[in-house]
């Protein structure tokens, strides 16, 4: 599954705070970040969103888990669509976001190519 891992813990309430519904068109894909909510002890950001790959719709759910040392930004486990394009960039969409709020580096990903893109 599509994630990022980032170096340090981040600070949900600021990553809420910053985050924006966004939405990318290209080629018939669409990746749109919708809402975003934080768990009561700010250990979990949930970001709705929906991904479209050539008239295939998805609705999808992003975690992005604070833990000790770290944090990472994912797929919630219970809803897992067909990993698309549109789906790896809605995962880089957050890490970016969560990246440039926090000034955390990544430890580990397997979306670079889409999160070179996001930031480009």
């Amino acid at each position: 599954m599509p994630h990022v891992i980032v170096d340090e813990e981040p600070d949900l309430r600021a990553v809420l705070e910053a985050f924006e519904p966004d939405v990318h068109q290209e080629e018939g894909r669409v990746a749109r970040t919708k809402e975003a909510f934080v768990s009561a002890d700010e250990t979990e950001l949930v970001i709705t969103g929906l991904a479209i790959d050539q008239g295939d719709k998805a609705n999808v759910l992003l975690r992005v888990t604070r833990r000790e040392g770290d944090g990472v930004v994912r797929l919630d486990e219970q809803f897992r669509p067909e990993v698309t394009e549109p789906v790896k960039r809605l995962v880089a969409r957050i890490a970016d976001l969560v990246l440039e709020v926090t000034g955390a580096g990544i430890e580990r990903t397997n979306v670079q190519a889409q999160l070179d893109a996001v930031r480009a």
